[in-house]
């Protein structure tokens, strides 16, 4: 799937990303088939409020303006977890994880998430997970000389 342009809403424009390219992401079945039922809905929703056919919007409110992330947030909060405070980032730090869980290589996730660069991935994300942890004490509990 390709991200090609992000919504500026202050200036209720369309932009390139802020790394000025359009860049691929690689998602599963799961998120493939949430994608085209969210497509779907759209599609009734066009039909039913007569929004703009030429916006393709993934999240967009009734008004056809892309959803701020302030409404998913807000939806977020709704949710109650012990010691959590959900919000859209949230997700996008757990997907960082679980990619370098996975042994995807850094310069590949910062593309992924939209950063030019590892620095952010190296500074903020890049912490060893408990997964991780168990596996690095598993490797040097085992390890022989």
């Amino acid at each position: 799937m390709q991200i090609e342009r992000i919504f500026d809403q202050e200036n209720k424009i369309y932009t390139l990303p802020k790394t000025n390219e359009r860049r691929t992401i690689y998602l599963n079945d799961i998120a493939l088939e949430t994608i085209k039922e969210q497509i779907m809905m759209d599609k009734m929703r066009i039909l039913q409020y007569g929004l703009d056919r030429e916006n393709v919007a993934l999240f967009r409110s009734d008004n056809g303006l892309p959803r701020r992330p302030k409404f998913l947030n807000t939806e977020l909060h709704k949710i109650k977890i012990p010691n959590k405070h959900l919000t859209s980032h949230i997700f996008r730090h757990t997907y960082v994880s679980l990619a370098v869980e996975q042994g995807i290589d850094k310069d590949t996730i910062a593309k992924q998430v939209g950063h030019a660069n590892t620095k952010m991935i190296d500074d903020i994300y890049l912490h060893v997970t408990d997964k991780m942890e168990q596996d690095i004490a598993d490797k040097l509990h085992s390890f022989q000389i």
